[in-house]
């Protein structure tokens, strides 16, 4: 997204080093392992439904470690609700 904008790979080095300063100044944050299983959980769920990239790894990650998946994308969230409750 940031490059869409017209920001150089400098500069988007530059945001998410400041992002990640910030936030943890405040909080400890957990960053989710994209693993082999994620990512073909991921490709499962574009197959059965229209889902960007970025939106299947977020619902696939949702999905593995049982998490709720708050989105203002309702397409997303449905799907994230449809697999869980296969479980």
């Amino acid at each position: 997204m940031l490059k869409s904008r017209g920001l150089a790979e400098g500069e988007i080095n530059r945001v998410f080093s400041a992002m990640r300063s910030l936030i943890s100044r405040y909080t400890k944050p957990h960053f989710s392992d994209i693993t082999l299983d994620v990512v073909s959980k991921a490709a499962e769920l574009r197959r059965k439904r229209p889902l960007s990239f970025f939106d299947s790894i977020h619902a696939a990650i949702a999905l593995a470690e049982d998490l709720e998946y708050y989105d203002l994308d309702e397409l997303v969230r449905k799907a994230v609700k449809a697999e869980g409750d296969k479980s």
